[in-house]
């Protein structure tokens, strides 16, 4: 694994997501300490918590260590999206409308 790109991506991801250490760390049921050093580079994190760290940050293990481009989503759009995939579709349906009609009375740039 490249350590560069992976400790740059871990910060990266973290930081774009609106994580803190401590919350990234809570999620992977490890010590602050320990992420610290998977992302500093002073311990490589075990390929378990990569996988973690994939399904946390919406993202392929291959992008997470080689660093090809994605979208991240924040905290905040992936409480939006699980909070959504729980209602009822009729609810989806309705909510996807709204949307869709809020952007339509939007001024085009």
């Amino acid at each position: 694994m490249e350590t560069r790109i992976y400790m740059k991506k871990m910060k990266e991801f973290r930081t774009k997501a609106n994580y803190t250490q401590q919350e990234i760390s809570d999620l992977l049921n490890i010590q602050r300490q320990t992420y610290s050093n998977y992302e500093n580079g002073s311990r490589m994190p075990p390929m378990e918590v990569m996988i973690r760290l994939t399904e946390i940050y919406s993202v392929s293990l291959d992008f997470m260590i080689r660093g090809v481009e994605s979208r991240l989503l924040s905290k905040e759009q992936r409480v939006l999206l699980d909070e959504f995939s729980r209602l009822r579709i009729d609810d989806q349906l309705e909510i996807l409308q709204m949307i869709l009609s809020k952007r339509q009375s939007m001024p085009q740039n």
